[in-house]
């Protein structure tokens, strides 16, 4: 009695081989074509299911100044951009550029003044690109804008100027945190003052009196007996009666 014949299984248990059996030459074969006939793609089997996986390539070059795309017969390119065209942020105040690893970034330009004079200065224009304008002064960050006067002097350059409104306002300053007794005091005395001031003016206008009491006064006589010295002379510079034996000569 003839046995049972078994078919050879080729495979070996992998399901990504092709295999075949010779009768002559017993298992023929190899692995699964999963070629998706591009060279956009990598072509791969998974040995768990026997099905063939096609992933897209990756082109990447890692150089942000390059465009990356992939030909289906040539595979990956890589070209280099057009910064010109590429980075331009239309700005006309800026140069564009590209840098391979963090890409386009722009410079604002420098404009340059062929005349010397300090009080000239050249600036960008966002429509019109480089012109000439007077030199724009601002006041120091640390002085009130409101009370400072900033120009530009020829030869010289920015200068500074503080308003006369504002010296008043820097005067109330300093007395502001005084108390109220001192400013009154100080009102006070200036008063006094004053009045002692028109007063001697008064003295010495009317009667020619300087106020020194010595016999270099204009009014002083030398008196041979008891007297007044007209610089005491109390009845008319002070409307009182004058003191008999009064002082001659202070």
């Amino acid at each position: 009695m003839q046995g049972k014949l078994t078919p050879i299984d080729c495979t070996n248990g992998n399901k990504c081989g092709v295999s075949d059996c010779s009768v002559t030459t017993g298992c023929v074969g190899g692995l699964k074509n999963c070629s998706a006939g591009t060279a956009c793609t990598t072509d791969s089997c998974d040995a768990a299911t026997g099905n063939c996986v096609n992933a897209p390539k990756d082109c990447s070059d890692n150089n942000a100044c390059t465009i990356d795309s992939c030909d289906t017969i040539k595979g990956c390119i890589s070209d280099a951009v057009n910064v010109t065209d590429y980075c331009n942020d239309f700005n006309i105040c800026t140069n564009d550029y590209c840098d391979n690893a963090t890409g386009c970034y722009h410079v604002n330009i420098t404009c340059s003044s062929e005349i010397n004079d300090v009080c000239i200065e050249a600036y960008c224009d966002p429509i019109d690109g480089c012109k000439l304008r007077p030199l724009q002064c601002a006041v120091s960050s640390n002085k009130d804008a409101n009370c400072y006067l900033s120009y530009c002097v020829n030869g010289t350059g920015c200068v500074e100027e503080e308003l006369e409104s504002c010296e008043i306002n820097d005067l109330i300053k300093i007395i502001a945190p005084l108390s109220a007794g001192i400013i009154a005091g100080i009102v006070i005395a200036a008063v006094v003052c004053a009045a002692g001031t028109a007063g001697g003016a008064y003295a010495a206008a009317t009667y020619g009196f300087d106020g020194v009491f010595t016999n270099k006064n204009d009014l002083y006589e030398q008196q041979t007996q008891v007297g007044q010295n007209p610089a005491f002379d109390r009845t008319s510079v002070f409307n009182t009666p004058p003191v008999a034996g009064g002082n001659t000569n202070a």
